[in-house]
Parts: structure tokens; sequence; C-alpha cells
């Protein structure tokens, strides 16, 4: 990859969302598959890696870890944790690494990628980078796009008779004290979020400003700024909260189970983003390491994860069945983030962030 290398986005959104989407696949079979076919052994080596919580885990418990380890006859520790807490845990442990793999929003992968907390990837060592779509690589591949998620309104249908439709539905009176937005210090989300806040009002990354403006309208009817999936899911389950900016995989998870909740994609259309795995620079355990991602990327776990997780493969090869299909958004009313631009002006964005919310 080089370094002019400028992603053509809505052939990403196309390739994740009409890839092989016929039909139910029988995932089981998937599961069974990857754990028995032959591999390298790694006669009980121990690989420290993180996830995020809630349903997201569960799912990569099931999907990636267990499969993961009995494939390769290794031991895998999970640590829980979200993107910001990633970084932070990876800078502190820099000189004696304490994860082997991260996992984490494109708006800390490219933290870790520019201090050089990465070992680079190669195909060698991960085959399955050669299946990627080619918006899932970066410059010099310090690490992979292996999903992509999105931002939705996700509502309680007992509170509420319709959803949001638009942004501009959230500024409404009714909604005082019952709305729910990411935080920005903790999550890729709350990026995700300013940085649409800005465009939807006139600004844009390199110029914030009108976001923070639209915060501070919105702020009387934010219920809080969530920082946990939990926390979101028991608050928007409970009808404490009637709306939430969300992603639709975790509110697929939270409908599935029952719980009075849907979502609806706004009508001025969706920001997407990605999510980055790599190697930890200094880890003792590099070859482990280089298999643990090959395996997430390959077609099997791409298929049997996302279409349990509600996520966009980057795998092209993998298939997600029909019921999966309203979880994706729009193509055509998707956008991104710069997260060059993102990684220069985030202590600045935080600061100012947290003299209006924590005041």
């Amino acid at each position: 990859m080089t370094d002019s290398y400028k992603p053509d986005r809505r052939a990403l959104l196309k390739a994740g969302l009409y890839a092989g989407a016929a039909g139910a696949i029988n995932l089981a079979s998937v599961r069974t598959a990857l754990a028995e076919a032959p591999a390298q052994d790694f006669s009980g080596q121990r690989l420290v890696a993180n996830a995020y919580g809630g349903s997201f885990g569960e799912a990569w418990k099931k999907f990636v870890v267990e499969p993961f380890e009995k494939k390769h006859n290794a031991r895998v520790t999970i640590v829980e944790s979200l993107t910001g807490d990633t970084v932070a845990k990876v800078r502190a442990s820099r000189n004696n690494p304490q994860m082997d793999v991260a996992m984490l929003g494109d708006s800390g992968a490219v933290l870790l990628a520019a201090d050089g907390l990465y070992e680079p990837l190669t195909e060698d060592l991960v085959p399955n980078l050669k299946e990627l779509i080619p918006q899932a690589r970066n410059a010099g591949d310090p690490y992979a796009e292996f999903i992509f998620g999105s931002e939705c309104f996700a509502y309680n249908t007992k509170a509420l008779s319709a959803p949001p439709q638009s942004w501009k539905d959230l500024y409404k009176p009714e909604y005082k004290g019952r709305l729910l937005l990411p935080d920005l210090t903790n999550s890729t989300s709350g990026i995700v979020m300013l940085v649409h806040l800005a465009e939807l009002n006139g600004g844009s990354a390199t110029n914030i400003e009108p976001a923070f403006e639209a915060l501070e309208r919105l702020r009387p009817n934010v219920l809080t700024f969530w920082n946990s999936q939990q926390q979101i899911s028991s608050l928007l389950a409970s009808g404490e909260a009637w709306a939430a900016l969300w992603t639709p995989d975790r509110a697929g998870a939270l409908i599935n189970s029952g719980a009075p909740v849907d979502i609806h994609y706004p009508t001025e259309g969706v920001k997407v983003f990605g999510n980055g795995i790599g190697i930890v620079k200094g880890t003792k355990v590099p070859k482990l390491a280089a298999a643990y991602i090959n395996f997430v990327l390959s077609q099997e776990v791409q298929t049997a994860f996302c279409a349990n997780a509600l996520l966009m493969p980057t795998n092209p090869k993998a298939q997600l069945p029909e019921n999966v299909r309203r979880y994706v958004p729009d193509s055509s009313k998707a956008t991104t983030t710069d997260w060059a631009v993102v990684a220069e002006n985030l202590p600045r964005w935080v600061e100012r962030w947290n003299r209006i919310v924590t005041r």
C-alpha cells in the first residue's frame, strides 16, 4: 500500500453488503470446520488480546477464541476494553507489552500506528491479508480492518411510537433528559458523532467548532453520555432513555433478546468506521499473534462472526444471511471520517469536550 492510497468507501460497503448474502448459513458447521482444520500447533502457548464487551465479546469468544484455541492448541486470554482504554494500556506498557494483539476502532488504531506500537503485518505471516478488499488495508500494513460498523438511532418502541427520523428530531423538547449520546473520550462512536455533527452544521473535521455549538444546544435533552455497552442497553431497554445514538450491531443484539427496541438510520445519512487489529510491538509471541490475526481475517471466521455480531466483514468471500442485512446501512448514504485529521486534533477536542460535558 502507498501513502497516497485513498480507499473507495462506497465500493467497500457494497462488498460488505452484497457478498454472498443469499440464504441462511449453517454457522455451527462453519465453527466446527474452523476448529478441526489442520493448523500450526503452538503447544499451549498463551496469547493476550483484547475484545469489546457485551454481545460482541460473547460472539468473539464463541466464533473466534474457542475455535482458534482448539485449532492451534493455544490459550487465549481476553482483556475487555474499549478503544480509549486499549490505547492507554498499550502506550503505558510499551517497554514491557502486556497485550500481544490489540483490536480497536480506527480512532485509536491510527494513534498506535503513529506511535510505532505495532509490528507490521506481512502476507507471509498473515496470508489472509491478500484476501481482504483493498479498503481494509493501510499504508505499511501496521494493522488490518477486520470489520466495519456504522451509527444509527436506536429507540424504545414503548416510549416512542415512531423513531427519530433525523438529527433535527433529537432537539425536540419531548426528548428532554431522554437521549443517550456516546462519550468522546472512550469510544470511536463519540468521535464519529462529533465529526458528523460538525458536518451537519456547516463545519468539518478541520472545523469542529460547529459540533460543539450543536452539542451545547442538544445538551438539555441528554440523559447521559454513555461509555459502556451495558449502560446503554440497560437505560434503553428499561425506557429510562427513549433514544440513543448507537451502533446497529449492538442494538440488533438487544432487539433479538426481546427488548422493546428498534433502529432507524438518520435521513441525513450515516457514518461508517473501521475497526483495526494488529500485533503489539515487542510481543514475545509474534508468530502466534500473526496466526490469530490470520484466523480473524479468514472467510470462515468473518462469515460466522459477522453474521452473529451483525457487522460488515472485510473479507469479500464472507457470506451474510438475509436477516443480517437490515443492520447494514444504505451504502449510497454512508460517509467516512479522516482519521489522520482526528489523530492530529483529538487532544484539543477532548479538552474542549471536558469543558462542556464535565462542567
